[in-house]
């Protein structure tokens, strides 16, 4: 009786492994670099585009106490903003983005 058991436990943990084993082995080439359908564009301008826009966008945004960081950049026609808020001023991301537009616009 003893050594069915034994037996038993022997043979459960013997299908754990191989259960492990064949799990992980499964994606390995998952994340190898694959560049078929990879499209990539040049992006070019004839002349820089002026970032004064976007820098004095990013010192107005920056003051205030629950944004920690702001990053910047701006076309002839868009300015995108980037704005790092501090942990708990999350909860009120809605009311800080509303805030952020209506002191830039």
């Amino acid at each position: 009786m003893k050594n069915k058991m034994k037996r038993v436990k022997i043979g459960l943990f013997l299908i754990a492994v191989i259960g492990l084993s064949s799990g992980c082995a499964g994606n390995q080439n998952e994340f190898t670099n694959n560049n078929d359908d990879a499209n990539i564009v040049k992006v070019h301008t004839s002349k820089p585009i002026d970032q004064s826009l976007a820098n004095e966008a990013k010192e107005k945004v920056i003051k205030e106490e629950e944004i920690s960081g702001v990053k910047a950049v701006n076309t002839d026609k868009e300015l995108l903003l980037a704005v790092k808020v501090d942990q708990f001023d999350r909860f009120r991301l809605k009311k800080i983005e509303k805030k952020v537009k209506s002191d830039l616009e």
